[in-house]
């Protein structure tokens, strides 16, 4: 399954997309700025994240999407 966390270089999503991960979630998201939760995102969970927050950058297939 796939989701999209848009924010996802925030300290409370990124620790949510690490979690999801975990359960066997494709890591899929944008952030406004790449930081160090965004590059470790990248690093371990192989997560594709987005640098702009952009409705055509959203799989058509996602299972989920989550903001905050």
């Amino acid at each position: 399954m796939k989701v999209f966390l848009v924010g996802i270089g925030g300290i409370g999503v990124s620790a949510l997309a690490q979690y999801l991960h975990g359960q066997g979630y494709e890591i899929y998201g944008s952030n406004s700025e790449q930081n160090e939760q965004t590059d470790f995102l990248i690093r371990q969970v192989q997560a594709k994240i987005f640098y702009e927050h952009d409705a055509a950058n959203v799989p058509a297939d996602i299972d989920f999407l989550v903001y905050s």
